[in-house]
């Protein structure tokens, strides 16, 4: 099946989240005659279409990757401190069952039994040979790694737990950063900032912190920090994030305003605090700021 050259470029168009109905010459290019009778296979249009990614579909593709890379970045570290610490009076084909070993849970569970064995191993000798002094030492050590076993269980139930956190408040800060370009209700000067992203999430963070609301990075929902419950407003309304965000907008002064003045002077000293001085002064061009009497 073929579709058309116009149809194809409408695909595209799409996929980087574009209107086409919103750019003029563009609509009237893909009405143009030319376009629509130039026909092209629905393969290469599928082959065309799938090397172009917006950000949803990266981050399907990459979040899996990047996920993968960060936690073997992690956890090779771990398999070493393992290695080093536990593998110490091992000999070389009980290392190397320890190093074949794929994950890191297996390889520490590993470490501590081999290891107990042969405590176990003199437990029975000293046993055998009547020396109490070195069966209740040995019986020591063995209650001592058993508890340096569970300890090192939890920590690395805790590792992963701080790894996974880490990654969705990142993945978070990625998306926040596409949502921010995409408002139309921010102004322009705002967002060509170099530092825009940085001081808007500063500024979300603090009326968050403010309101007592805290975000759960993997479903983007507002949450009561106390309660952990779905936050609501005073009227009891529960609220999502664009909400956050355009309250942060019209709150903080980022809105774009329509009959924008001519950009005046501001008589306050940003000596201290140089960048906030460049926001304000945009707030003010923008007629959302501080202005002369």
């Amino acid at each position: 099946m073929a579709i058309t050259l116009a149809n194809l470029i409408t695909a595209i168009a799409k996929r980087g989240n574009l209107n086409t109905d919103d750019m003029k010459t563009l609509k009237a290019a893909l009405e143009n005659t030319a376009l629509t009778g130039i026909e092209i296979d629905e393969s290469e249009r599928d082959t065309v279409l799938g090397s172009i990614h917006n950000l949803d579909t990266a981050r399907n593709i990459l979040e899996p990757q990047i996920t993968q890379k960060v936690k073997t970045e992690t956890l090779n570290g771990f398999d070493s401190q393992i290695l080093e610490i536990l593998g110490e009076g091992l000999d070389d084909s009980e290392l190397q069952e320890l190093k074949n070993e794929a994950k890191t849970p297996s390889k520490l569970r590993k470490a501590f039994e081999t290891q107990k064995k042969k405590l176990e191993t003199k437990l029975g000798k000293a046993q055998g040979n009547g020396d109490a002094d070195l069966e209740k030492a040995l019986r020591k050590e063995i209650k001592e790694l058993k508890d340096s076993m569970k300890t090192a269980d939890e920590s690395h139930i805790q590792k992963m737990k701080d790894l996974e956190a880490n990654h969705k408040k990142t993945l978070f800060e990625s998306k926040l950063k596409s949502l921010l370009t995409s408002r139309t209700d921010i102004a322009d000067d705002f967002k060509q900032m170099r530092h825009f992203a940085e001081n808007f999430k500063s500024d979300l963070n603090e009326f968050l912190a403010k309101n007592n609301i805290e975000v759960d990075h993997e479903t983007e929902k507002l949450l009561n920090k106390e309660t952990k419950t779905p936050f609501t407003t005073k009227t009891h309304d529960e609220v999502n994030l664009d909400w956050a965000i355009g309250s942060v907008i019209k709150e903080y002064k980022y809105e774009k305003k329509s009959n924008v003045p001519d950009p005046v002077e501001i008589d306050i000293d940003f000596s201290k605090d140089p960048k906030k001085g460049v926001f304000e002064r945009i707030r003010a061009k923008n007629g959302n700021g501080v202005t002369n009497n």
